[in-house]
């Protein structure tokens, strides 16, 4: 320790003694004036301690204290003596001696290593313990701040109409204001400095308080229910509560949503709620029948925005090969979406007709039924929600040439009244859907995805069913030949997939089907020659496959046919001259093959062939004359025969 805190603490010592010396004569003489008989030293101690006010004793331990770090030293100070009326000596708030004790402390502690056995204290005695509070005190002090208390809170029953008493049962009201407020003024103006300090403090307490009064606000109400996934806000008021929790209720009621979706905060589902709920300028009331499926269009806005269009769920994989697709955060065209127009102007979005209007006018601002959903090629992206379950009246969904990925959604497969499906060229991944439902579907386009497994043979029960392209996905298996029973096909599409087994025989029955495509799959087996009663067929693709023995004369009898490709297979024999009699074909591949044989001679009158393609098979003999193809003769390079041939 320092000369200079050696010095320090002796005269500390010192000025505590003269204190109690001098505090002990002034009771002494003041017992003798009153005629009492001085109390000892215990009796002193026991009052002091009590904190009790003590009337004169008191107001002389307020109005007196000693402090020797004023300038002249203690010795230079005035004394208050027997005299009532001496002139008071206020209390001088630049003492340090709660200072120098407190350093003291830390020297210990920073000397023995160890923390200081202090008593458990609250934010505010940390505080000021922090900042060498003005407040700390010795027991002398403690009397001080005991017998100030008290004279305010005789200043404050003055100001309320209570009477304030000295200890003869006199009013005294006037004479404790006077002292009380003269004491406080002198020391605010005397002692500015621990005033400013304990201002602080006050401020820093005040904004704790006021920080801390948040967070338990936004916190569990006071009945302890939380109010999960709910985006309150302190200014949410009791209607806008009641709205928000009745259309959550009515959503999982309804099974649109599920709780835990539509209580996550960040979702979806959360955001769509919040928004019809507290922000959407249309404020629909919540016994408008159309609400749901506001919200579910809201629900696909805010799950194909932002980082939902990059970041997959759980149960979705992210794309890789979408190298191609635009990574901007918006789609092509979103006009009027999520404004307070009514959802039939919204882009891409048709209702049912309203009574009075012609059955073309599906556009206009208002809410019904929707009936038309397209968003194809319109850059968006993100997994497809489930709630779209709620467009019940649903009869058109077309989101092709997006960027959607993840599961197919079980929902589609409950919206009984679609009948046109395009989701094509996106990523959606998993098995096929369940199709028992959609028994008025015409239209079903799923190519260009990661679709996985078989085709149901529960694919029968869409009787009405005109065009169904899978085309471009993982599917194998065997075809079902319950497909076959479908015989208003116009178009079948199944190439690019990993089918096997033998094309089945039913196809014969799809009389009406215009366009059959087979190509790269791995089919087996011999062409059926039942095919030959497709007598509607114009294109027909079975190509890139494993088939094997004759090409069926049969083919000729398909008097519509314009497009016929069979290369890259195991075929053998000869070529059939009936193929001569496909008038209106155009396009002839039967190149890569084991055909052997010459060229019949009928061909040369097929004037209508544009592209004939025989290279790579095993035949032989004499080119015929092609000087009736007509047609052939005007595409450089489309007659290839001589490659890998053997011709006399």
């Amino acid at each position: 320790m320092s000369s200079n805190m050696m010095n320090t603490f002796q005269k500390t010592q010192q000025q505590q003694a003269r204190r109690i010396a001098i505090q002990r004569q002034m009771e002494a003489m003041e017992a003798a004036a009153a005629g009492r008989p001085r109390e000892d030293d215990a009796s002193s101690a026991r009052s002091r301690a009590s904190g009790a006010p003590g009337g004169i004793e008191s107001a002389r331990r307020f109005l007196w204290e000693d402090d020797d770090s004023s300038a002249g030293g203690p010795n230079n100070k005035e004394k208050p003596g027997n005299d009532q009326n001496s002139k008071p000596v206020v209390l001088d708030w630049s003492d340090r001696r709660g200072f120098v004790d407190d350093r003291r402390s830390l020297y210990a502690v920073a000397a023995s290593g160890q923390q200081p056995a202090t008593e458990k204290k609250g934010f505010f005695s940390s505080i000021t313990g922090m900042f060498g509070s003005p407040f700390a005190q010795s027991s002398g002090q403690s009397d001080m701040n005991r017998n100030l208390a008290a004279s305010a809170e005789q200043s404050a029953m003055i100001g309320s109409g209570y009477p304030s008493k000295d200890r003869n049962g006199r009013s005294n009201g006037m004479t404790a204001i006077r002292t009380g407020f003269a004491s406080c003024m002198m020391t605010i103006f005397e002692h500015r400095a621990r005033f400013a300090a304990a201002l602080v403090i006050l401020a820093m307490s005040i904004g704790v308080f006021m920080v801390i009064s948040l967070m338990i606000g936004s916190g569990p109400n006071n009945s302890g229910e939380q109010q999960s996934g709910v985006k309150e806000s302190p200014k949410m008021t009791e209607a806008a509560l009641f709205r928000y929790n009745n259309i959550k209720t009515s959503l999982v009621d309804g099974g649109i949503s599920t709780k835990q979706a539509l209580e996550k905060e960040g979702s979806p589902q959360n955001m769509a709620l919040d928004w019809i709920a507290n922000k959407d300028p249309a404020e629909m009331a919540l016994s408008n029948l159309f609400l749901p499926q506001r919200y579910a269009l809201a629900v696909l806005y805010y799950g194909t925005h932002g980082d939902f269009r990059f970041q997959p769920g759980a149960n979705a994989s992210f794309p890789e090969e979408d190298d191609d697709f635009d990574k901007q955060d918006f789609w092509v065209s979103e006009e009027n979406w999520m404004t307070g127009k009514g959802y039939c102007t919204w882009q891409g979005v048709k209702c049912r007709h309203r009574e009075g209007h012609s059955k073309f006018d599906t556009t206009y601002d208002g809410h019904n039924d929707i009936t038309v959903l397209n968003l194809t090629n319109t850059n968006v992206r993100g997994q497809f929600p489930e709630e779209m379950i709620a467009l019940s009246s649903l009869y058109v969904l077309d989101i092709s040439m997006n960027g959607f990925f993840g599961t197919l959604p079980k929902s589609l497969t409950k919206l009984k009244n679609i009948n046109h499906l395009n989701i094509a060229a996106n990523f959606f991944r998993g098995s096929f859907p369940d199709l028992s439902g959609w028994t008025t579907m015409t239209h079903m386009y799923m190519s260009e995805n990661y679709i996985t497994g078989t085709i149901p043979s529960a694919i029968s029960a869409l009787t009405d069913l005109h065009s169904f392209a899978v085309f471009d996905n993982y599917l194998n298996g065997t075809i079902p030949s319950s497909l076959g029973t479908l015989t208003k096909l116009h178009n079948l599409y199944l190439d690019e997939n990993d089918f096997s087994g033998a094309i089945p025989k039913t196809f014969g029955n799809l009389i009406k089907l215009v366009d059959l495509r087979l190509r790269d799959n791995l089919f087996g087996g011999n062409i059926p020659t039942e095919i030959g009663d497709m007598t509607s067929l114009q294109i027909l693709y079975l190509d890139t496959n494993a088939l094997t023995g004759e090409i069926p004369p049969e083919l000729s009898y398909l008097e519509e046919l314009e497009e016929l490709q069979l290369y890259e297979n195991d075929l053998i024999g000869t070529l059939p001259p009936e193929l001569a009699d496909l008038d209106v074909l155009k396009i002839l591949y039967l190149d890569n093959n084991l055909l052997e044989g010459s060229i019949p001679p009928e061909f040369g009158i097929m004037d209508s062939l544009q592209q004939l393609y025989l290279q790579k098979n095993l035949l032989t003999g004499k080119i015929p004359d092609i000087s009736n193809m007509i047609e052939l003769r005007k595409f450089q390079n489309s007659f290839h025969l001589l490659a890998t041939n053997r011709w006399l």
